[in-house]
């Protein structure tokens, strides 16, 4: 089903609108008028090219002004090569890169190093910016969702639609500098194994929304990634698209971000 271009399931159009309603309702506020994006990364050598593609498509659709930092963190298990990282920092000439040792992925320690890495990056700064999670096969194209986010009174937003709005796809979501510092940071490995074993999941998206859940402060959920099953079925990217979403998530096609980055004129 297609409303203003828009792809919607069936199942989930009561929530789709709710979701509207409440992001017309959004609203800024003076205190998070300067406050920035901080975008993290985790890869590794492997997922190189499309790494590369989710930079350019970062740095071609947010504004300079908006974006506080981008960090890479680096996966020494399959570190990248240093023509690799040239080519990286010829997009984004302010990259920074740190190094992850040992890190496990899709487990209780990957999730609690995830935690110590926004942590770092939410260290000295504006508590009221926001550290943007986001992954290799994440493609941004112009909107400005994630300003209006910014600039509003949440304290966490991510991506419930493909998930039936119960948590924040780890693909993409916002957590204020503050709510790092206060509230995550704090989280200790025997919490997180309870939250796993309550959740019977080790994802980090499941983990942390729960985390957070349980601590007062749930994701606001909303739409912020076009999935497989949606951007295939947008030929052009309309005016409401932009203002509904924000990037595409690549998940299980990760070969066909350069056909979509040209279709979507992301370049």
């Amino acid at each position: 089903m297609f409303v203003l271009g828009t792809p919607i399931p069936i199942k989930f159009i009561h929530e789709t609108l709710f979701d509207w309603v409440r992001c017309l309702g959004m609203k800024s506020v003076d205190t998070n008028e300067n406050a920035r994006l901080h975008f993290v990364y985790f890869s590794y050598r492997p997922d190189y090219e499309y790494l590369k593609l989710s930079i350019e498509s970062l740095m071609n659709s947010i504004a300079d002004k908006y974006i506080g930092s981008v960090h890479l963190f680096e996966d020494q298990k399959a570190p990248f090569s240093n023509e690799e990282i040239s080519q990286l920092k010829k997009l984004c000439p302010n990259l920074v890169m740190q190094k992850v040792e040992n890190f496990s992925w899709a487990s209780p320690e990957s999730t609690l190093a995830e935690i110590n890495c926004f942590a770092k990056v939410s260290e000295g700064g504006n508590r009221n910016d926001m550290v943007v999670k986001v992954d290799s096969d994440i493609l941004f194209f112009k909107s400005d969702k994630l300003i209006r986010i910014l600039k509003s009174r949440l304290s966490n937003v991510g991506d419930g639609h493909n998930e039936h709005y119960r948590f924040a796809q780890g693909g993409l979501y916002l957590i204020r500098a503050w709510l790092i510092r206060d509230v995550l940071a704090k989280v200790t490995m025997d919490e997180i194994m309870q939250v796993v074993k309550k959740n019977d999941s080790v994802g980090e998206d499941k983990t942390i929304s729960r985390l957070l859940k349980e601590r007062g402060h749930p994701f606001f959920l909303t739409r912020l990634m076009l999935y497989p099953s949606e951007y295939q079925r947008v030929v052009k990217l309309n005016a409401f698209n932009r203002w509904d979403f924000c990037s595409a998530h690549f998940v299980r096609d990760k070969d066909n971000m350069e056909q979509y980055q040209k279709r979507f004129s992301i370049t």
